[in-house]
């Protein structure tokens, strides 16, 4: 579902760079999907605060064996 809020960074983006709306759109899509997909990715730096990946191995059980798991 698009926001409100994309649709207005969209406008924006569309303006300023001279591209259209679609393309905007789809730029401002994109990069709320890698900022989802980089905090996944991080490793934090206590179990009390997991990010994404570390939770599910918690959960799976596997442990950090000082391979940064």
């Amino acid at each position: 579902m698009i926001t409100g809020k994309q649709i207005k960074e969209a406008e924006e983006l569309s303006v300023e760079c001279n591209i259209s709306m679609a393309d905007a759109l789809s730029l401002v899509i994109q990069s709320e999907r890698n900022e989802i997909l980089k905090k996944a990715f991080v490793i934090s730096d206590s179990d009390k605060y997991p990010t994404g990946l570390e939770a599910i191995a918690m959960g799976l059980g596997i442990e950090d064996k000082g391979r940064g798991i």
